[in-house]
């Protein structure tokens, strides 16, 4: 199954998942960021599902699988450093940083959508962002090094 299967049927899947709740939803949260918390959760749980499958297949059967689409997404929409600490940082700080700097969600969005409180959401993207810098010039310090190695020894 391609991709783009995969991403309409996850799609389905949050729609009626958010039709079988519509009676737990209060008006006093903005409709948007109950939505988006429901895809929000499905889509770590299915990440963290895959990531799981992955590492049991290649523990008993030494399978290789295909990138998945995010790792797909990454690699052709980001720089090399970029991606690189993109994919270092853990499902959940990747989500938080896409809310963020993707979807243009509010510190109070994302805690509606996270349940975690603004203070903590703030100060976490603080510290993703932190680490993403770090790792951004750690990998061009490395880059660097080994071109210069191979420069000078030719």
């Amino acid at each position: 199954m391609g991709s783009e299967q995969e991403a309409e049927d996850a799609v389905q899947e949050i729609f009626l998942k958010a039709y079988k709740s519509i009676t737990k939803y209060k008006p006093s949260v903005s409709f948007n960021a109950w939505l988006y918390k429901i895809a929000y959760h499905h889509c770590l749980n299915v990440i963290h599902r895959r990531q799981l499958s992955q590492k049991l297949g290649r523990l008993w059967k030494g399978q290789i699988f295909a990138e998945s689409a995010e790792q797909e997404y990454l690699r052709g929409t980001f720089s090399e450093p970029l991606r690189r600490a993109l994919v270092d940082l853990t499902v959940e700080d990747r989500s938080l940083l896409i809310l963020y700097a993707f979807h243009d969600k509010s510190y109070a969005e994302i805690s509606e959508i996270t349940g975690k409180t603004s203070e903590a959401v703030r100060k976490k993207i603080t510290r993703i962002r932190i680490k993403l810098k770090e790792a951004m010039n750690k990998w061009k310090e490395e880059e660097q090094w080994e071109t210069s190695l191979i420069q000078s020894k030719s």
